[in-house]
């Protein structure tokens, strides 16, 4: 009988651990939900390419920005499809985020590999500004690996 007991363990071991991941939707800030409600600006003007070099690193993502410039209060869309609000991009390499922070208009976050779903990591192939004062998008250079 003990076999069993520790069978029955090992199974709900794996059962509380399998659902510790689980976020509800309700955590999701309530501006946060605003933002997908809008569709990516097409019709939004482009503006320059910005030097700023988006980087993926498992379930963050960096920024670096090579320019002389900060940026404030701008939308970064991800992929045309996820969006979240940032408000600040500073010069140089301290801008790291969390990739589940971005969600599309499913309110479903950026996916990110987890325990049961390791293989399905999203890649993240397009990267783009919109500064809603000037009404401009701008891209940025998405770099798929981080080089030494």
């Amino acid at each position: 009988m003990p076999c069993n007991s520790h069978l029955a363990f090992l199974c709900g071991l794996l059962l509380v651990t399998g659902c510790a991941d689980l976020r509800p939707v309700s955590v999701i800030p309530p501006v946060v939900k605003e933002l997908p409600k809008h569709a990516f600006p097409t019709e939004a003007q482009l503006g320059d390419d910005l030097d700023i070099i988006v980087i993926r690193e498992d379930e963050t993502f960096l920024l670096i920005n090579r320019t002389a410039h900060s940026y404030h209060n701008l939308q970064l869309w991800l992929n045309r499809e996820y969006v979240a609000q940032i408000e600040l991009i500073d010069i140089g390499t301290a801008n790291r985020y969390e990739l589940t922070r971005w969600i599309n208009k499913y309110q479903e976050p950026f996916f990110v590999p987890r325990f049961l779903a390791p293989d399905r990591k999203k890649s993240i192939a397009q990267a783009e500004i919109y500064d809603p004062v000037t009404k401009l998008r701008h891209r940025l250079v998405v770099r798929l690996q981080k080089i030494s």
